[in-house]
């Protein structure tokens, strides 16, 4: 597909997030990866997604417990499941005479959709000035992409590599301080 990536910068994201709620617009009655739709509850595939890395994840983080409990004792319930990106970065969209194109599903999954874009806040270690103008834009609940940031945190500091452990806890204590503040 011909097309160029768009550059990376702190202006540039909230047009990249904007996009993306287009993907959202599409719905399902279940919730899961795009491969096997196995859930009926957003929160019960959360749960499962926090157990299967609570092992590791224990191993790794200095105070695990505080983390997972919020995370498994607050989970919001949603009923509307949108498409989501799974992996939504400037390396994922292309840029085609003036539209934006997301390319690289593989990661997508039906669920709520804070959920995509707290991936990338995380992942892409946003500044949350950025997350500001991200909420404005989108209109999205920004206590929600916080709340999954968490998550996403949990996810990247359970399955990194050994040399990215440490980086990625730091990361996950800022997005957690963030989450408690809002």
């Amino acid at each position: 597909m011909p097309g160029q990536h768009e550059s990376h910068s702190d202006q540039n994201v909230p047009k990249l997030f904007q996009s993306g709620t287009r993907i959202h617009q599409i719905h399902s009655d279940q919730c899961g990866r795009l491969d096997r739709l196995s859930h009926q509850s957003w929160s019960s595939y959360l749960h499962d997604k926090v157990r299967h890395h609570q092992p590791r994840f224990s191993q790794r983080a200095s105070d695990p417990k505080k983390y997972i409990d919020s995370v498994l004792s607050i989970c919001p319930e949603v009923d509307n499941f949108s498409l989501l990106h799974g992996d939504l970065w400037f390396g994922n969209s292309l840029l085609y005479q003036g539209k934006r194109y997301f390319i690289d599903f593989e990661k997508g999954i039906f669920g709520d959709k804070e959920f995509d874009f707290a991936n990338t806040y995380y992942e892409q270690s946003l500044k949350p000035e950025v997350l500001d103008t991200i909420i404005e834009v989108t209109g999205y609940d920004k206590w929600k992409l916080l709340f999954y940031s968490v998550i996403h945190g949990i996810d990247y500091v359970s399955h990194g590599k050994e040399k990215d452990v440490e980086s990625r806890v730091k990361r996950l204590d800022q997005v957690y301080g963030e989450f408690l503040n809002c």
